[in-house]
């Protein structure tokens, strides 16, 4: 079972729109409505800046496997890129 961090105060706010949330849980679940299809068909993308915590690993480790992808960083480092890791 996942760990649930509490957002002290107003919470934490989306760095992508003006949502705010309560709990870790709810904002990853509200990040994944900004990933947008690659035109290839083959993966998904999003803006950087809207996961700066993920970028920031990925610059420091090039690729990161998680719950079930693959994410790397292209476009000098502007755009988050993901595809389903294949098992």
């Amino acid at each position: 079972m996942r760990k649930i961090i509490y957002y002290a105060g107003a919470g934490r706010k989306c760095s992508l729109c003006n949502c705010r949330f309560a709990t870790n849980v709810d904002y990853e679940a509200h990040m994944e409505t900004h990933w947008k299809k690659a035109k290839n068909g083959e993966g998904e993308w999003l803006p950087a800046k809207g996961d700066p915590d993920l970028a920031r690993m990925l610059n420091t480790v090039g690729t990161l496997l998680k719950g079930g992808y693959r994410y790397v960083l292209i476009a000098d480092g502007k755009i988050i890129y993901r595809t389903k890791e294949q098992y």
